[in-house]
């Protein structure tokens, strides 16, 4: 009997071991890099809970749904010195590019390295004006390496100026990291299995009394799993004074770093006339470019940010208005251009 009891101890031991997960551990690996893609889609917030904290834990967000119509983050990383706003931003070495780039563009600026990621502010360059927020002293997102239990408390001071150029706001804030779970993450019919999360809390509060109070606080959490940079899951709670607002981005795919991010490009039909269909396969879902020139190299006609599907993609083109000839019809995607010939009969 005793036998046959040690026996079953044994192979449950075994059985909980398998299941049981070692903490993972987030390192630079997880750095984005110039020329990357980070691509975060937008989720319904109503009634999100980032769940418990704690060891093995399975957070469940099988329910999470896309906002309709979707939405998502496209975000570029290019070197900081190939802005116009580096001068601003001297210690910084990326540039993080988003938003609409025929009304507005908005960049982040950020030094990552193998011991944490130093962010040093923002610039918000539209038509009509440009706003900066430059961090005097840097907020730390959080240090590396960084596993299970892992905590730190760092300090940052920012100021904001107005489109003329002056000083508009001082404040400073504390940021708190703890890494207060890890287990399995259920999302949209995915299961990850080494996944961190990390909880953020950011307090900031104005630095002068005499201005008016604009003080709030933010809580982040993120769900990281090692070599994947963009986080599977953002949850986002900011708090103010007059306010409590949600927000969430989910990533569930694996990041592509290969350039070559379009393939399998035909037109059909080709020769043609009035309406042709450009047919590719895409390995993310982005934004892209695409133009249409002829023999001289003149742009006939150009789409703008038009938005493409993971997988296959098919784009009508109207040509209705092209004379017979050879024209080229160009892919343009994070500095790169796929081209096919197009023939007008």
């Amino acid at each position: 009997m005793r036998k046959i009891a040690l026996i079953w101890f044994a192979s449950f031991a075994a059985l909980f071991m398998a299941k049981a997960q070692s903490p993972p551990v987030i390192t630079s690996a997880n750095n984005f890099a110039v020329g990357d893609i980070s691509i975060l889609h937008t989720a319904v917030s109503t009634g999100i809970n980032p769940g418990p904290s704690g060891a093995n834990m399975i957070w469940d967000f099988s329910n999470l749904k896309s906002v309709t119509p979707p939405d998502s983050i496209f975000e570029k990383y290019l070197s900081s010195a190939s802005t116009l706003y580096s001068k601003y931003f001297p210690n910084a070495e990326i540039a993080v590019e988003s938003g609409d780039t025929t009304v507005y563009n908005f960049y982040n600026f950020y030094k990552l390295n193998n011991n944490a990621i130093e962010y040093y502010g923002e610039v918000l360059d539209q038509s009509f004006d440009t706003l900066k927020v430059i961090f005097t002293k840097p907020e730390i997102f959080y240090s590396y390496p960084i596993t299970y239990n892992s905590t730190q408390q760092t300090d940052y001071s920012v100021i904001s100026y107005s489109p003329t150029g002056d000083p508009s706001d001082y404040a400073n804030g504390i940021v708190t990291t703890n890494a207060d779970g890890y287990g399995s993450l259920k999302i949209m019919g995915k299961t990850f299995r080494n996944v961190l999360r990390i909880h953020d809390v950011k307090n900031e509060k104005d630095s002068i009394p005499k201005q008016a109070k604009s003080s709030f606080l933010e809580d982040i959490w993120y769900y990281l799993t090692p070599g994947k940079k963009d986080p599977i899951l953002q949850i986002f709670i900011y708090h103010n004074q007059y306010a409590t607002d949600t927000g969430v981005t989910y990533n569930i795919d694996n990041f592509v770093t290969d350039s070559n991010f379009v393939n399998d490009i035909f037109l059909f039909p080709n020769p043609a006339n009035e309406k042709c269909t450009l047919s590719f396969t895409s390995n993310i879902a982005e934004k892209i470019e695409i133009s249409i020139t002829d023999q001289l190299g003149q742009v006939i006609s150009t789409i703008q940010n038009q938005i493409i599907l993971k997988g296959k993609n098919l784009i009508e083109l109207n040509i209705a208005g092209l004379g017979k000839g050879l024209y080229f019809v160009t892919i343009t995607t994070n500095g790169n251009n796929y081209t096919e010939k197009l023939v007008i009969d």
